[in-house]
């Protein structure tokens, strides 16, 4: 049987910029008039009366796709800075802290005086502490797999074995047609909870803030190629990695001349006992399951962290899932993991289980209990 299963461990958003906190002049950035790398004492780049621009050595962009980028910026006066991708420039910055999407029209990356007309003065008297760019589209390879015809997608956010304070968790994928990820954030060190949970039906791997909810991070499948899945992260986010470091990202692609893969939302299933049938035509030997738990809508948060996903064989002879709970504004911590191995999908001590039968060419899904 030709079927191909691979896994690529990688860092997605990861920044591209090189020597972008300035810690070495090593001539990755090319200093234009009143331009100097105080590299080792303040760590940033310094400018006096500055009129020419700060650019990457060798350009690191790659023209027609749009890229993510923060600065950090010292401005004194009237005087502002803008990021240039290409030749397309962003909004002038005075002092503070900017995240910007900007679509490069070609491969430089440069830092210069805003002009007049851009809303300052045309020289830059001030430093920068920190330039970094991640690119808004990925693609991810194994080589000699071929094309996929679906990927799984899992992260919990922070960075390769550190750990984090609070709680992030995101599991995803897609059939090349449709995608689906779940995501749950929850906030450490409060005196009331705060956890909030998310499912997409746009997206195939994301994050929800964990103090307020709001969306984080939302990547997109874009097209499967030899090789290769490519995702598209939204635009307007937050994360840059820490440091530009990048964001650790688990993909599992499948593929093979006998591997069929189909993805489908059953939420409009009705609340108690009874089942809906799925025919994706084809003979159905494996299904993972996604779920948050409630009814909240698509691409809605909601409060508290209910997560699941599981698996199951054809004959539903073995299940498996792995679910969370966290509860959310409540003075004692109310945190709940199970794994359960009679349901695809299952909360503890809140809400129905899932259970799931197969057929020749048919998934059942339905609900074990009226809760």
């Amino acid at each position: 049987m030709a079927v191909n299963v691979e896994c690529i461990k990688a860092l997605a958003l990861q920044n591209i910029i090189l020597s972008s906190e300035f810690t070495a002049d090593n001539g990755d950035w090319t200093k234009g008039t009143g331009w100097t790398v105080d590299a080792g004492n303040s760590n940033r780049a310094d400018a006096v009366a500055a009129t020419g621009s700060l650019s990457q050595t060798v350009a690191p962009l790659t023209s027609g796709i749009s890229y993510r980028t923060r600065i950090i910026v010292g401005a004194t006066g009237a005087d502002k800075i803008v990021v240039v991708c290409g030749t397309q420039a962003g909004t002038a910055r005075g002092s503070g802290n900017f995240y910007e999407d900007i679509a490069a029209n070609g491969t430089g990356y440069s830092i210069r005086p805003a002009t007049v007309g851009e809303g300052g003065t045309g020289v830059f008297t001030g430093w920068v502490d920190s330039a970094l760019a991640v690119a808004l589209r990925e693609t991810f390879s194994f080589s000699g797999f071929g094309t996929p015809k679906a990927a799984t997608f899992e992260s919990a956010g922070g960075v390769v074995d550190v750990e984090s304070s609070g709680g992030a968790i995101s599991f995803g994928l897609t059939d090349g047609t449709r995608q689906y990820c779940v995501m749950g954030g929850s906030e450490s060190g409060v005196t009331t909870s705060d956890s909030y949970r998310r499912i997409s039906n746009t997206g195939c791997i994301g994050f929800v803030s964990s103090s307020d909810g709001t969306i984080q991070e939302l990547g997109s499948f874009h097209s499967f190629t030899t090789d290769s899945v490519t995702i598209n992260w939204m635009a307007g986010g937050t994360f840059i990695g820490i440091n530009g470091i990048g964001l650790p990202l688990n993909i599992t692609l499948f593929g093979g001349s006998d591997l069929s893969a189909y993805a489908i939302d059953v939420t409009s299933h009705p609340v108690k006992l009874n089942a809906v049938t799925v025919t994706p035509g084809f003979l159905v030997d494996n299904v993972c399951v996604l779920t948050h738990g409630s009814l909240t809508a698509f691409n809605t948060t909601g409060d508290g962290m209910k997560l699941g996903v599981g698996f199951a064989d054809r004959g539903s002879a073995t299940f498996i899932s792995l679910n969370m709970l966290s509860t959310d504004n409540v003075a004692t911590t109310d945190i709940r993991n199970l794994v359960a191995s009679a349901a695809a999908a299952s909360q503890p001590s809140d809400g129905p289980a899932i259970t799931i039968g197969t057929g020749q060419e048919a998934v059942t899904v339905s609900k074990s209990s009226s809760t």
